[in-house]
């Protein structure tokens, strides 16, 4: 094609063929018609007769038929170069952005033989490309198969959660991804990012969702993520969104079937990532404004509610969550509501859980005295008790900031002067060995935990058993795979009670009969994880991934009743006596109807 417009070109002079070359940009990017003036020394007016000049003697016979041959030999060239990798042109893009992705060369020969470049492009494309309402597009499908992608994405907001990975929403529709990436840059309704299908407008809480999805799906597959640690990580990949704990916290909870709330553990990804790491794909209209909303967030110096719960947390110092919540009703005329203040002591990142029930400032800036703050809110029979049945449980010693060596000392000198009873069940699971003392003083401790460590605090489980939802379930299943054994304190955290609370005893007996957990010799120790769970795991993840909702009567909630059965019918129930589980089942199936 080049050495065709060459040849038609010839008898043009030199300095038009300059001209001409700089106007199109034959070898390099073109050139406005002022930029060409002011290199050639020459007027404007002239410049612009220059290239008319030589485009009618391009209408002459004998150069017009190499034009047409050069135009014939580089019509397999036109589409790639108009339509890019993506096959697809929008109809909203103007002309002249269209004609400027052409060579120099072929876009000088469509305007010799056509005049302008618009007059050709409408007859070229509606010969050689498929049409929509949005676009043209080539692709290797029936146009039938693209048309039935995109009336199933136009209803994809009430059967299809997004936004969903490309290849989660491949196996929905019955498609291949090529097809269907076709479908979607077609599609007015939906686009693509980042290997997921979202939905438009696409603003600022799907695409963190899809970026919170890479990570927890990727590079913490099958991990539980604390909602700081996660916003932290997630800030250091992606610089261009000021993204806070609780800015993930909302992005998570709109799409359930991509995330899992962990109770206070965290968080953890559902399905599999999206595999394409490539960038989006955007048009102006629809870019992510993620700096642009953060700059806003920036600027914007008003105190707010939060601003007030630390300002309590910065004079007071660490205090219990009553309280705070009393502070701020005194101290603020009420304005912060006791939900709100819960709220942000448990999303927003410069606030930390110190201890069961316990809340301060995070990391440096909490300037507080770690050891003073443990003695004032944990040296008492409440906060100990709390300790020694999460020990005894299978909880680790570091659960929680103020649970430290240094205060199962102070603990245990505590209890040897008031609560002799409870002393012994406190050595039974401290370690002296630890401590942040002499090792005289360990030695003494290690002697009274050999002679009087011993577990006294057995309590009979709870019945009847209470129903348990199966999102619930599904989450206690994750926790309990993350951390290898179940327990009743880590059933209360991921339901979001009280640690102690003994309506844990309803989850752990169904994870008994689901079959995730070997039964332990007493309702209150570690039940090991057993392969059951991974089944599960996969039932429910599966469900919620596709569906965005977990219920008994849905597929995965039958399969787990019917696990159920078959672990009363073995009698293998552990501490769990078979008639309560078969109650609760009855009552677990009663919720679809079924006897």
């Amino acid at each position: 094609m080049v050495q065709l417009i060459a040849e038609a070109l010839g008898p043009a002079s030199e300095s038009e063929r300059e001209v001409v070359a700089q106007i199109y940009g034959f070898d390099r990017p073109p050139r406005t018609a002022e930029e060409v003036a002011l290199q050639c020394r020459l007027s404007l007016p002239q410049i612009e007769e220059t290239v008319k000049t030589v485009l009618r003697r391009m209408r002459h016979p004998d150069r017009a038929r190499l034009i047409r041959e050069a135009l014939v030999s580089a019509n397999e060239q036109i589409w790639p170069a108009l339509a890019g990798e993506n096959d697809v042109i929008y109809k909203t893009e103007r002309m002249p952005e269209i004609g400027a992705r052409l060579p120099g060369e072929l876009l000088f020969a469509i305007e010799c033989q056509y005049g302008l470049f618009q007059n050709w492009f409408e007859n070229w494309v509606s010969e050689n490309a498929h049409a929509t309402a949005r676009a043209w597009y080539r692709s290797r499908f029936p146009e039938a198969e693209i048309d039935r992608l995109l009336l199933q994405l136009a209803d994809s907001a009430g059967e299809y959660p997004l936004p969903w990975p490309v290849e989660a929403v491949c196996r929905a529709m019955r498609c291949e991804a090529q097809a269907l990436e076709t479908a979607v840059r077609l599609s007015p309704a939906c686009r693509l990012y980042s290997g997921y299908v979202a939905t438009l407008p696409l603003g600022t809480r799907a695409p963190r969702a899809v970026r919170l999805h890479r990570i927890l799906s990727g590079i913490h597959t099958g991990e539980i993520v604390p909602n700081r640690r996660l916003a932290e990580e997630y800030r250091s990949v992606f610089a261009d969104d000021a993204c806070t704990g609780s800015d993930a916290a909302v992005a998570m909870t709109s799409y359930p079937h991509l995330f899992l709330r962990v109770g206070d553990l965290g968080w953890c990804g559902i399905g599999p990532a999206g595999s394409q790491k490539a960038a989006p794909d955007v048009s102006a209209e629809d870019d992510v404004p993620f700096k642009r909303w953060s700059d806003d967030r920036k600027g914007r110096p008003e105190v707010t509610d939060r601003d007030l719960v630390r300002q309590i947390l910065e004079e007071h110092g660490p205090g219990r969550l009553y309280q705070i919540q009393r502070l701020a009703r005194t101290q603020f005329n009420g304005k912060v509501p006791p939900a709100g203040v819960l709220t942000y002591l448990a999303t927003c990142d410069e606030f930390q859980r110190l201890a069961p029930g316990v809340y301060g400032l995070s990391g440096s800036h909490a300037g507080i005295d770690p050891f003073a703050a443990s003695y004032r809110l944990l040296l008492n029979r409440g906060s100990c008790m709390q300790y020694v049945y999460a020990r005894w449980a299978g909880e680790p010693a570091d659960a929680y900031p103020l649970w430290t060596p240094g205060m199962e000392a102070e603990w245990c000198e505590w209890a040897q002067s008031r609560d002799k009873h409870l002393l012994g069940s406190l050595l039974s699971v401290v370690d002296p060995s630890s401590w942040p003392v002499p090792d005289s003083y360990k030695d003494i401790w290690l002697w009274k935990k050999d002679c009087l460590g011993q577990y006294r605090l057995q309590t009979p489980p709870r019945y009847p058993l209470a129903d348990v939802s199966l999102a619930e379930l599904f989450a206690m299943v994750r926790g309990t795979r993350w951390r290898g054994a179940a327990n009743w304190v880590l059933a209360n955290r991921v339901r979001g009670e009280s640690i102690l609370g003994r309506g844990a005893v309803s989850t752990m007996a169904l994870l008994i009969g689901a079959g995730a957990v070997s039964p332990a010799a007493h309702w209150q120790m570690p039940h090991p994880v057993s392969p059951g769970a991974g089944e599960i795991d996969e039932m429910l993840s599966a469900e919620l991934h596709r569906t965005g909702s977990l219920a008994w009567d849905g597929a995965a909630g039958r399969a787990v009743l019917d696990r159920l059965a078959q672990t009363i019918e073995s009698g293998e129930t552990g501490w769990v006596p078979r008639p309560e589980l078969q109650r609760l089942r009855k009552r677990l199936r009663g919720a679809f109807g079924s006897p």
